[in-house]
């Protein structure tokens, strides 16, 4: 359970906490990230993917598209196992 924090935030910033929430607590963090948003939200989210226990892209977009447009994406051309990716998305009103 979150500590209130507030609600109709127009961006909101996640560099690197969604990759290191485990599985099955992910779909309750993107559920309070939709209820802190405002209708016309930014989300920016910075996420590793390449190994177990982080978050490949096709997971980022299925969790959270039902509430949220992905308007783009951009992994990083480094050689690196994590495979670090940005997400931009707008909440769908």
């Amino acid at each position: 359970m979150l500590f209130w924090v507030g609600s109709d935030f127009t961006l909101i910033l996640d560099v690197g906490c969604f990759h290191t929430v485990p599985r099955r607590s992910r779909e309750a963090y993107v559920r309070q990230v939709t209820a802190v948003a405002a209708p016309d939200a930014t989300l920016l989210l910075f996420a590793f993917g390449g190994i177990p226990g982080t978050a490949p892209r096709e997971e980022v977009e299925a969790r959270f598209s039902p509430a949220w447009d992905v308007a783009w994406h951009e992994q990083p051309h480094v050689r690196r196992i994590f495979r670090p990716s940005w997400y931009l998305m707008h909440r769908r009103t």
